[in-house]
């Protein structure tokens, strides 16, 4: 997916499924670029309320293109990875953009929830959810000295120092 627009048959400076879908900035898999693709996606079946999903990011995967149901309709996202600084200025992203009621970047835009009344607020976070969604530091209590070497333990510290430093560069934060 991400080497298709370096191939013979596209246009210089297209992106291939980029602005295709939505006019987003996100990368789309469509028939136009990636059929050979769509004959192994993997579609979600029937789910009730309640239910999850879970697959991995590399499968290409989908949700219905249209809802035809009579009641809401929506999937979340819930991706995890390790506290970096790459990925502490990516949760500042994704913090702003929950705080305005916007999309995470990387996402269409669809403005969907911002106007809604039941729309999640940062204040509705639990204090896990407030520290996952970057609006509270990570205390250094939460690293775990398992293999006893005093060199690794600072080091992981001084990181998680760093990534509190780009979440709060306003803040005072002391963890």
């Amino acid at each position: 997916v991400m080497l298709r627009p370096l191939r013979a048959d596209v246009p210089a400076h297209q992106l291939c499924g980029v602005n295709d879908l939505w006019g987003s900035d996100t990368l789309e898999i469509t028939s136009r670029w990636h059929a050979p693709l769509l004959r192994g996606k993997v579609a979600v079946g029937h789910v009730d309320a309640g239910d999850t999903v879970w697959w991995h990011p590399d499968i290409i995967h989908g949700v219905e293109g249209e809802h035809a149901g009579d009641r809401m309709s929506n999937v979340l996202y819930i991706p995890s990875s390790p506290m970096c600084p790459l990925n502490a200025r990516s949760l500042l992203r994704q913090r702003e953009a929950f705080a305005r009621g916007d999309a995470p970047p990387g996402f269409p835009n669809l403005r969907i929830e911002k106007y809604s009344h039941l729309r999640a607020e940062p204040q509705h976070l639990s204090p896990l959810g407030k520290r996952q969604m970057g609006f509270d530091p990570f205390p250094a209590s939460l690293l775990e000295d398992v293999d006893g070497d005093e060199t690794v333990l600072a080091k992981k510290r001084e990181m998680l120092a760093e990534c509190n430093k780009i979440l709060f560069a306003n803040a005072n934060v002391s963890v």
